[in-house]
């Protein structure tokens, strides 16, 4: 019985890809650099010990060109790599340079122009959907929307009127350009 139980656990695997500007000695790339399996009770803790070695590595301010990507295979459901990205920088805060919403640009794009990846475009409810950068860079990889899927947050605050074009949204009836 204890066997069959620990054949159908997911298994989560963890690691970090370096950028070739990462500042770090060559053992601690290695070691971070190599897959590691995880349960989902450590996933959360392995994360943010990775965040703290790229911050060290990179800077705190600097907008780091590694990713850190979890990888799940379980029986129950089908293999997926995620790969969080950040934000799209629309203005300059205080710290931030051109430089770092270029880094930012050059991430997301060359996430999104990979034919096996899944765009999942983040969307608040309360914004108009035509207008968002993010449905406008997918559209520029994925000009079918095959593989972009909006997510829609904040329904709580959808403007009235607005509803009609949320719910087509949603059924995957509009883009940016439909």
């Amino acid at each position: 019985m204890e066997q069959v139980e620990h054949e159908m656990q997911s298994i989560c695997t963890i690691k970090i890809n370096f950028a070739d500007s990462t500042m770090m000695e060559k053992s601690e790339k290695e070691k971070l650099g190599s897959p590691m399996v995880v349960d989902r009770q450590q996933l959360t803790n392995v994360i943010k010990n990775y965040q703290k070695h790229l911050v060290t590595a990179e800077g705190e301010t600097a907008i780091c060109k590694s990713t850190i990507d979890v990888e799940f295979k379980s029986k129950e459901v089908s293999n997926i790599t995620i790969t969080d990205l950040p934000g799209i920088m629309n203005t300059l805060g205080q710290n931030e340079t051109e430089e770092s919403r270029e880094a930012i640009d050059l991430l997301i794009e060359n996430t999104m122009k990979n034919n096996r990846c899944v765009i999942l475009a983040i969307l608040p409810a309360n914004n108009n959907f035509r207008n968002s950068q993010v449905l406008q860079r997918a559209l520029k990889f994925d000009e079918d929307t095959q593989r972009t899927f909006p997510v829609i947050t904040k329904v709580d605050l959808i403007d009235e009127g607005a509803e009609v074009g949320v719910v087509q949204l949603a059924k995957g009836g509009m883009t940016a350009t439909r």
